[in-house]
This record gives structure tokens, C-alpha cells and sequence, in this order.
């Protein structure tokens, strides 16, 4: 059918295909515009009782004119092959969404939950205040465009398939999954079973699970009937009693214990969002302070202990006060240590620009997952299902709407590093071939990352146009020198990326703080100082220095935190106590520091 033009919409491609017919995006010739043709199956409109019931309940819903319905702006009956010509909609299903990696459940961010059912709710409210019962409210009738509106699709053509038998050419067992109890029975169904089947999208939309599971039609009809859903508390721990009493109130089986209108329910939703907002609007520095705990540890540890700190790793912020612009340790004087997670199984982590956001790596039992923390309400919400890969770096994009992350199996040498938006959606695959952790350039037009070759051993400076998807290569001789492909840091200005190199000269520790000019591949020592390892830089927003995770023999070979000012390059140790602090990142605002630390 592709190319062909039915009246004056000229077919352009093919879009989907279910049990309610088949969707083409279109091309309107009389009014130059996209939209989507939707044909249904000849079955379902076979008599002329059903074809008049259908055509009755698609008029309704066209009369339905909100924001979250995707709008109906014709019915074309002539022929075999009536289709209903609706709004094209940019964007994903809710499903798809949902189970976006890898076909794998994911969780999303509450707030975006929060949202996204509010804007479910409205779109319910408006049509059932035109007595209109959608009946088939499922997350595969939902879209998300870009910008993270809903549009509720398919009013009017669930009433038709409720006219036909249950069979397995009539529906599907996701569909079966959604379904309330009454509409189950054959009872006549009202406004609280779209309630239900909401509340089933809501329980999906907050575990990456639905809530009644049946590997045939039959059990999962019996268990919607019989059998209660398993606790949404086993999936996450970051909801509050208020938006669990929503949920279990909207899937009640009994329609008069439920809610008995869509507004009720979008009462208490817009209350609890209301509530979390004004949560989310305090401030850090309203965060009560823990004192970090002493260990009393004398013993000097050496390198090859590490690997054994990872499991107790836990994150905490390092507020600090500075002085003055390029001041020494002074600076770090005031210094408060707030320990933020207690599980002890934290790998790595970074904080948003604006502080509002921590994502971290948890690792257990040979498995790392991704999380993202809200700093003010401190809830935690799992963004990469926990498997058998190795996290490498974790950036936020300058704006702190994007988290770039480098993630490989287990077995395999070289990193992909992806980006994903920190309120949720698909991650994007960005490059390959990635052996550190990446730095984003100020405007975050760019990235630069290490790249290591094996024979011959060669150590490669890469810079890489994320709009472009081009790469550059800073290949001058001094470059073959840089080992380190833990961290790298750009600077403020744009000109430079601060990393670790080799120190060549016999009887010095072996890595030295150098700036590699992006325009050239020149180097130049910013630090006299030498480490044994170093682990993460990050130059502080306004080029007044550096924050540097080494170790080095005057510590015992444990991971501390320095600060390097610029450009006069002294280190002062700003970190006490025998703990290892590995990977840094700062605020915008230069007032927190980010770290993992392993204690003894």
C-alpha cells in the first residue's frame, strides 16, 4: 500500500499493526499536512450493527478536543476498508518506553511517572466528561512525544472490540492484562474500569512489571479476578504511602471500593505532586550534616589492597567554603563530610551541575547497576537494570540534562559510551572503541576520551563531535606517553584537557598532571607534584584550579583527594583519615564534590 493514494492522502509508510487494524503515516494533499490513516480489519465492521456502533463511538471521540487525545479528524465508511484519519503523533508508545533495553523492564523516574499520569488522567477526564469510556487503556495506547507529552490514542474503537467474543484473534494477553474485573465478567462497564486499566499502566510505569501475570489467557484472567499484585515496594523503596494509596485504591476489584471518578484520582495525584515539588525546591545546604565516621587504622596499605575496598564503598558530598579565587588549603578548612548512601556497595558516582542529581554505579555479586538519586527527597530510582557489565565513568552534560556513561562486558576490552537523558528515556549510543571515562567540552559539543591500542601499545587522545559523530586524533609523539585512561578532565576556558602522563625519569613516582592543548596535542606540566596513580581530575567551574583523586607515597599509597590550584600547580592534600576516595565531580557553583569513598 506504500505510495498509493486513497482519496487525497497519499500513503507514505507503514507505522504498526494489531488487533484494531493497521496504522499508515499519510500525507493530506489538500492541506499539506502529515497524519495517520488507521484501517480497520474487515471483520470487525463485517455487520452493518457493528459498522454503525463503530462509526457512533468514533464520531463521539472526535468531538474530543485536549492536549493528551490524540484527535480523530475524519471517518472515511466508504467501502470495505473504513479507516479513521487521525493526528500524527512524533513519538514512542508508553510500552516501549518502558521496556526499551535490551526488551528488558525499565524502571522510571517518579517525577516523570508523576507526570505522565496526570496527563493520563486529564485526558480520561475529558473524555468521560462526554460520556466516552475508552476501555481499552493499555501503555501500548500511549504516546510520549520528545517533549514528554502524553497523547492517549484510540477512543472510540474499544467499544467495537468489546462487542466481539474473547478469542485469540479478538485480543492478546497484553491486552487481557489490563482489563478490569467487571469488563472480565461481561458486566456493564462505566468510568472506573478505564480507572483500573490506568492503574495497571500506573503499577507498569513504576516497576517495568504489570501487576497480574498469566502465561495463558485463562490464568491471567483468573488471577486479575482472584489473586492481589505483588507489592510495588519489592520493586523500589522511593514511594510515599500517598502515591501507593493511589495505586491501590485505583485497583480495587470491586468498582465501588475504587475511585468512583478519573477526578478524584487526579486530585490526589496533583496533590502529590504538588507535595514533591515543594520537597524538591529545598535547597542543599537544608540537608542535615552527618559527621564522618573515624577509623582508627594505622597500618600502611599498599596498591594491590584496592581492589578489595570496592564492595564498601560509600558516597558522600564534601562541602567546602573557598576563601578566595586560586587559594591554597585554606580553603578547605571548613570542610563538612556527609556520607550519602549506607549499602557500602557504590562503585563510582557523579552530581549534577546544579546539585539536584547523583547518579551512581552499584555493584553486587558481580553484577553493576545505574541509579539516579534525588539529592533534595533522597530517592533512588534504578535507570540500568543490574547485569554482568563494567560501568567506566559517569559524565553529567553541562546543562545536567544529559548523563554520559561507558559501559562494557565483562570479557570484552574496549567501552561503548552512551547518553541518556536523566529524567528517562532511550539511551543513545554515542561511540565505540571508548578506554576511559569521557570529559565533555563546556558547551558540551564535544567529548574527548582515551583510547588504548594493544600491539603496538599506544595510548590515543581522542576528540570526538558528538552532533557530527566525528572523531579527531591528537597524535603528536608526547601523547604516546599518557597511560592513565582513569580520568581526564577539559578546562574551563576550552583550550586545554588536563590528564595523567607518564613520568619518563628513573626514580620518580610515575604520573605527573600535564594540559594537552586541543588545537595542537602540545603538552605542558601544570604540577610539579608526582603521584603513583592517579585516579579522576576535575577542574573547578571558574579555571581556579583542579580536584585530583591519587595516591602517592607520602599518603601510604591510599586515594586521596588533592587540590591543585592554577596555575601556580602546588598540591595540597585536602582529604584526612586512612580511606581511599576515588572519582570526583563538583557543582556549578564549586561548593560540592562528589566522591566514593572505601574505608578500612
Amino acid at each position: 500500500m506504500i505510495g498509493k493514494t486513497i482519496s487525497h492522502y497519499k500513503i507514505l509508510e507503514k507505522l504498526g499493526e494489531g488487533g484494531m487494524g493497521v496504522v499508515y503515516k499519510a500525507h493530506d494533499t489538500k492541506l499539506e499536512r502529515i497524519l495517520a490513516l488507521k484501517f480497520l480489519p474487515f471483520h470487525l465492521t463485517k455487520s452493518d450493527p457493528d459498522k454503525a456502533r463503530f462509526l457512533q463511538e468514533a464520531r463521539a471521540a472526535a468531538a474530543l478536543n485536549h492536549p493528551n487525545v490524540c484527535t480523530i479528524h475524519e471517518i472515511h465508511d466508504e467501502g470495505d476498508s473504513p479507516f479513521i484519519v487521525m493526528e500524527y503523533v512524533e513519538g514512542r508508545t508508553l510500552r516501549d518506553i518502558i521496556h526499551e533495553i535490551n526488551n528488558l523492564p525499565k524502571v522510571l523516574n517518579l517525577g516523570e511517572v508523576v507526570d505522565s499520569a496526570i496527563q493520563i488522567g486529564e485526558a480520561l477526564k475529558a473524555a468521560h466528561s462526554k460520556s466516552i469510556i475508552h476501555r481499552d487503556i493499555k501503555s501500548e495506547n500511549i504516546m510520549v512525544t520528545e517533549t514528554g507529552q502524553v497523547k492517549v490514542m484510540d477512543f472510540g474503537l474499544a467499544k467495537l472490540r468489546g462487542s466481539v467474543k474473547l478469542t485469540k484473534t479478538s485480543s492478546t494477553v497484553g491486552t487481557i492484562a489490563y482489563m478490569s474485573p467487571e469488563n472480565i465478567k461481561g458486566q456493564e462497564v462505566d468510568a472506573r474500569s478505564d480507572i483500573f486499566s490506568f492503574a495497571v499502566v500506573l503499577y507498569e510505569m513504576l516497576t517495568g512489571q504489570l501487576p497480574f501475570k498469566g502465561e495463558y489467557d485463562s490464568a491471567m484472567l483468573y488471577a486479575i479476578l482472584n489473586e492481589e499484585p505483588e507489592p510495588v515496594q519489592k520493586y523500589r523503596s522511593d514511594l510515599s504511602s500517598e502515591l501507593l494509596h493511589v495505586l491501590n485504591r485505583a485497583l480495587e476489584k470491586d468498582p465501588d471500593e475504587r475511585y468512583q471518578s478519573i477526578n478524584d484520582m487526579l486530585i490526589d495525584l496533583k496533590r502529590l505532586k504538588r507535595d514533591t515539588d515543594r520537597i524538591s525546591r529545598k535547597t542543599l545546604t537544608e540537608m542535615p550534616v552527618q559527621p564522618a565516621r573515624k577509623k582508627s587504622v594505622n597500618s600502611k596499605i599498599g596498591l594491590w589492597l584496592f581492589a578489595g575496598a570496592i564492595a564498601l564503598a560509600v558516597i558522600l558530598f564534601i562541602l567546602f567554603q573557598f576563601i578566595q579565587k586560586g587559594s591554597n588549603q585554606q580553603s578547605f578548612k571548613q570542610m563538612q563530610i556527609t556520607q550519602v548512601t549506607t549499602h557500602g556497595k557504590a562503585k563510582m558516582a557523579a552530581i549534577s551541575p546544579d546539585g539536584k542529581y547523583i547518579v551512581h554505579v552499584m555493584k553486587e555479586q558481580g553484577k553493576e547497576s545505574l541509579w539516579l538519586r534525588q539529592v533534595a527527597t533522597g530517592s533512588n530510582v534504578e535507570i540500568f537494570p543490574s547485569a554482568t557489565v563494567s560501568f567506566k565513568g559517569l559524565t553529567f552534560s553541562s546543562d545536567g540534562n544529559y548523563i554520559y556513561y561507558v559501559i562494557r562486558p565483562v570479557e570484552i576490552y574496549y567501552g561503548t559510551l552512551y547518553r541518556l537523558p536523566v529524567l528517562g528515556g532511550t539511551p543513545v549510543k554515542v561511540c565505540e572503541r571508548v578506554n576511559s571515562p569521557v570529559t565533555l567540552s563546556p558547551d558540551s559539543k564535544k567529548l574527548a576520551f582515551i583510547r588504548l591500542k594493544l600491539n603496538p601499545f599506544l595510548t590515543e587522545l581522542i576528540l570526538f563531535d558528538i552532533s557530527l559523530k566525528k572523531e579527531d586524533t591528537l597524535s603528536t609523539p608526547q601523547l604516546t606517553g599518557i597511560l592513565n585512561n582513569q580520568g581526564l578532565s577539559w578546562s574551563p576556558d576550552g583550550h586545554f584537557i588536563t590528564c595523567a602522563k607518564e613520568d619518563p625519569r628513573p626514580g620518580q613516582e610515575p604520573e605527573i598532571l600535564v594540559d594537552v592543548s586541543v588545537a595542537d596535542g602540545s603538552i605542558q606540566n601544570i604540577s610539579s607534584k608526582r603521584w603513583g596513580a592517579i585516579d579522576q581530575i576535575a577542574w573547578l567551574r571558574d579555571g581556579s584550579g583542579l580536584i585530583v583523586s591519587a595516591a602517592d607515597q607520602s599518603t601510604g599509597y591510599f586515594y586521596r583527594l588533592w587540590f591543585v590550584p592554577y596555575p601556580e600547580g602546588q598540591a595540597y592534600l585536602i582529604t584526612p583519615g586512612l580511606n581511599n576516595y576515588l572519582n570526583v565531580s563538583l557543582t556549578q557553583d564549586m561548593k560540592t564534590i562528589l566522591t566514593t569513598r572505601s574505608e578500612w
